[in-house]
């Protein structure tokens, strides 16, 4: 029988171990995440830089009516991925001449939910992917994926839905 304080230190190193494999992972993931927007934008899918601007925002924002700590990171690390699900995007929808269809136009409002749920993927990024999900909900309601209305959006989605804009 091992004594209790050996318990108490196995199960401390175990659960460090396991938290920092999740930082691992997390980390990973948003690079590649990353990768993704940054091959959209030579594309010419996202419009170059704007990730990292919506970042700088988006953050001045958060810290400015004092946001916590931890969802400002959140609000950070969603802003750098934040038009991921443009990759699934139609690509007559990027047409330079101003004129989309139907069908383009409903694929581009799919954005958000097909970037969360490319996010969601890996639970660690479930915090991202709720606040990318919801960053074109509006205040009145008519807004998507869902047609969230005032206070039901995230308030990592609302700081962003301002900063991207």
């Amino acid at each position: 029988c091992l004594p209790a304080a050996e318990v108490r230190d196995a199960l401390f190193e175990l659960s460090r171990v396991g938290v920092e494999s999740a930082r691992v992972a997390r980390d990973g993931y948003l690079r590649l995440a990353r990768e993704v927007v940054h091959a959209l934008e030579l594309r010419g899918h996202v419009p170059v830089g704007h990730p990292e601007r919506v970042r700088r925002h988006a953050e001045a924002l958060a810290e400015a009516v004092g946001i916590d700590p931890a969802v400002r990171q959140t609000i950070a690390e969603a802003a750098l991925v934040l038009d991921i699900g443009k990759a699934g995007v139609r690509p007559s929808a990027f047409k330079r001449d101003g004129r989309i269809g139907a069908l383009e136009l409903a694929s581009l409002r799919e954005h958000p939910a097909r970037g969360a749920s490319l996010l969601g993927a890996l639970p660690e990024l479930s915090d991202v992917a709720i606040a990318v999900r919801h960053h074109r909900e509006r205040w009145d309601g008519s807004g998507s994926p869902d047609g969230l209305r005032g206070e039901r959006i995230p308030v990592a989605s609302r700081v962003l839905a301002i900063a991207s804009t």
